[in-house]
């Protein structure tokens, strides 16, 4: 999931939410997902655990290290 170059300039401008640094840079890191081994889903050759990779946004700030993974908005 890649945010929009508006949405990623608006979030590097905000200051961070620890040390109140305006150092946070938008970076993308792959989160592994695992399948579940009760729900039985396993690959075609039936021995290996499948796994999917994703992208996904996080802010690091530069000025004290923090780091928040990113979440998906929804309109519930």
């Amino acid at each position: 999931m890649r945010l929009t170059p508006e949405l990623t300039d608006l979030l590097e401008g905000c200051p961070c939410a620890k040390c109140g640094a305006r150092a946070l840079k938008v970076i993308y890191k792959f989160h592994t997902v695992e399948a579940d081994p009760y729900k039985l889903r396993h690959s075609l050759a039936g021995a290996q655990v499948k796994f999917s990779m994703e992208e996904w946004p996080w802010l690091a700030c530069s000025g004290c290290g923090a780091e928040c993974k990113g979440k998906i908005a929804t309109n519930d």
